[in-house]
């Protein structure tokens, strides 16, 4: 697909985000079909003298930095604590949870 044909029809919608310009451009060549949900791992941060265009966060001193996102470092505790107790290889973990084969 061209960049013009792209242009023609991403034209009328406003504000788009990397995620969606790379889940647009998924769709487009009809592999979206691949992607899998994947849990949240990550989590966003900012050191002392950072700057970011979205969220401040708020300073984790057990951390030692500020974490943008609360929900994300939440989700991400969370998934970590269920790896541990399942006791499984993180291989076995993300098969359990039909992540990839």
């Amino acid at each position: 697909m061209s960049s013009n044909d792209y242009y023609m029809k991403m034209k009328d919608k406003y504000n788009w985000n990397l995620e969606q310009v790379i889940k647009f451009h998924l769709q487009q060549n009809n592999v979206i079909h691949f992607v899998n949900h994947f849990p949240y791992i990550m989590f966003s941060v900012r050191n002392m003298n950072g700057t970011t265009r979205w969220s401040s966060g708020y300073f984790s001193s057990k951390l030692g930095y500020f974490i943008k996102y609360k929900s994300e470092y939440d989700k991400s505790i969370a998934y970590k604590k269920e790896f541990i107790e399942s006791s499984l290889s993180i291989d076995a973990y993300y098969r359990s949870k039909n992540i990839y084969v």
